[in-house]
């Protein structure tokens, strides 16, 4: 097997690079000229389990983690490591540019995982942010679909199902509503994916998976990190709301063995193995990071009184920590169920 990754400097990318090597596949990934390897290499140490490195310490206290919530787990994988190894080639090249993306589809390749995307949480970079998303998902279809590629996995998000007005089960066959609770770069996703089936509708097989917050082990910013450091680095508010979430070496290892089976393209699939309340995750964090909780609960006349704070500061031109819309999202109590 031949595979081309894109987003593989990034957190998800990497472990897609590291568990497709461990499968024997070879693997050419993508990057721009302005990337380091860092994420990668912290990556492909936590697959080599090398228990030597600073790091280690970081790895253990995330499976302590994980192993703390899987009373919560509806499912797991463990068949992410192997004796196999694939070749690795390092590509570099620039999504914004159709003409470079065009040159990477034609080498003749198995399977396309298209995981790179922008995120950002701030109002200012909104806008921006949907177009961009939309414009790198575009024109790797667009190139796909002129170099005669066959089959392709885009990594999604929960965001792009939306978040529903009334409180209920959100499911992988939902219809996008349009609700104060969806946030640009949920926006963004939801269009990307509009690309994708595109693709499916112009010859391409297409496999679409919606992961919930990514949780798991990478150097460098991320989602895990950002809410591991939400529990352990002094900040004194807990989220009202709920949210689906996967450890991201199960998300990675489920989405390669459904792309092994025919009978599982042309779909999009549900990637949550937890749905918890942010108020018991950020208590079972501490608890394991050995750190004081979040105590102050952002509700009722108090989650008003910070949302227009935040609102204020937004309306003159300064960016808190915190976005007025990842707190009206964080607020919501979303559930994520299969159909």
């Amino acid at each position: 097997m031949k595979i081309l990754i894109t987003g593989s400097t990034g957190f998800i990318g990497s472990h897609f690079i590291e568990q497709c090597l461990n499968r024997g596949w070879d693997v050419d990934a993508v990057k721009r000229n302005s990337s380091n390897l860092d994420i990668y290499e912290s990556v492909k140490r936590f697959y080599k389990q090398d228990s030597s490195h600073p790091s280690s310490n970081e790895i253990n206290q995330l499976q302590l983690l994980k192993e703390a919530l899987s009373e919560h787990a509806e499912w797991s994988c463990l068949n992410y490591l192997s004796d196999k190894r694939g070749s690795l080639k390092w590509l570099t090249a620039s999504l914004d540019d159709i003409d470079e993306v065009i040159g990477l589809m034609q080498n003749s390749y198995d399977l396309i995982i298209h995981a790179a995307a922008k995120i950002s949480f701030k109002k200012k970079d909104g806008a921006q942010m949907i177009e961009d998303n939309i414009h790198l998902t575009r024109n790797i279809i667009n190139a796909a679909i002129k170099e005669n590629q066959k089959k392709i996995i885009h990594v999604s998000s929960i965001a792009a199902l939306g978040r529903p007005s009334e409180d209920r089960p959100i499911q992988i066959t939902d219809d996008w509503e349009e609700t104060p609770y969806n946030t640009d770069y949920a926006k963004s996703k939801f269009h990307s994916e509009m690309e994708v089936w595109r693709g499916k509708e112009e010859g391409m097989n297409v496999l679409i998976v919606n992961p919930g917050i990514v949780l798991g082990y990478a150097q460098g910013p991320n989602s895990s990190r950002q809410v591991i450091e939400a529990a352990t680095k002094g900040n004194p508010f807990i989220p009202a709301g709920s949210n689906g979430f996967v450890f991201v070496e199960d998300l990675v290892s489920r989405t390669l063995e459904l792309s092994e089976n025919e009978s599982s393209w042309n779909q999009r699939y549900l990637m949550v193995s937890h749905n918890l309340d942010y108020e018991y995750l950020l208590n079972t964090i501490a608890k394991v990071y050995h750190t004081v909780p979040p105590k102050w609960k952002l509700n009722g006349t108090f989650f008003k009184l910070i949302l227009a704070a935040v609102k204020l500061l937004e309306k003159v031109g300064i960016q808190p920590n915190i976005s007025s819309e990842l707190l009206i999202s964080t607020h919501k109590k979303s559930v994520y169920q299969n159909a």
